[in-house]
């Protein structure tokens, strides 16, 4: 199973990157068995709210095919946001940084866009 881990951690165009970049592996992959995820940690979860007009319908389109889209419960409390905040559809895991090393130590290759 091809499994693709995509990082962004600022509040710049790299969620925009990343959001390509997954679109691009799926559209690759042609259907292959896949997982990919999405973690955002520190000023990029500020990216991930519903009412983004410039990544909101991204996000709900790639979670509609599958991609997994985690926003880092730390950051979150940082800025103040509350998981309603996020696309529906988005996870809150407790820390950004055990995630990124648990899903390496499954196997996932690590991008940072």
């Amino acid at each position: 199973m091809f499994k693709l881990l995509l990082h962004v951690d600022t509040a710049d165009d790299r969620l925009g990157v990343a959001l390509r970049n997954a679109g691009n592996a799926l559209k690759a992959l042609s259907g292959a068995p896949a997982s990919i995820v999405l973690v955002a940690n520190g000023p990029a979860v500020q990216l991930l709210g519903k009412a983004n007009p410039d990544h909101a319908a991204s996000l709900s389109a790639l979670m509609a095919q599958g991609v997994v889209v985690r926003a880092c419960g730390n950051s979150l409390n940082d800025f103040s946001l509350f998981p309603d905040f996020l696309v529906p559809g988005c996870e809150v895991v407790p820390a950004a940084i055990i995630e990124l090393v648990r899903l390496q130590g499954e196997g996932y290759a690590y991008v940072k866009p």
